[in-house]
């Protein structure tokens, strides 16, 4: 079907607590969400009745046990989300385009057509759409592009 949602995973965490998955719950319930339009013109959520505006590039938050909608203002969209469990770990998103900074994540997603990410004194080119997870704890550096970066602790 033409324009229907669909969801891939970038990583999945499989720690459980209580016999739960701590990642991806069936009906989202315990989580806390996050989400950033990377394609498209954004779209308006409707979270428990209240419009949240959800404009490309900018991260907005809520709650996993909500009842939520989504419109899309003009066309299609793509966004990228992360999902935690409430009181088990805790994440947030932020969108970095300033070259030389320090992305202080593990998870970095390539958003614009090249990035360019140093590690260690390496340069490494991404794709758009590209995903790093650095499993080392090396620090990450933007040369070049537009990436979101999650981190989850």
């Amino acid at each position: 079907m033409a324009g229907a949602p669909a969801t891939r995973s970038l990583a999945i965490v499989t720690t459980k607590i209580a016999g739960r998955g701590v990642w991806r719950l069936h009906r989202w319930s315990w989580t806390d969400r996050e989400l950033v339009v990377i394609e498209g013109n954004g779209m308006v959520l409707a979270v428990d009745g209240e419009s949240i505006e959800c404009l490309p590039g900018q991260v907005v938050r809520f709650s996993g046990d909500s009842t939520t909608f989504a419109r899309l203002v003009d066309g299609p969209v793509v966004d990228l989300g992360l999902m935690t469990v409430r009181g088990s770990v805790a994440g947030s998103m932020s969108i970095v385009a300033d070259v030389g900074d320090n992305l202080g994540s593990r998870v970095v997603v390539a958003l614009s057509e090249k990035v360019e990410i140093g590690v260690e004194g390496f340069s490494h080119v991404l794709d758009r759409l590209d995903a790093v997870i650095q499993k080392d704890g090396s620090a990450m550096c933007l040369i070049s592009g537009v990436v979101a970066c999650l981190v989850v602790i």
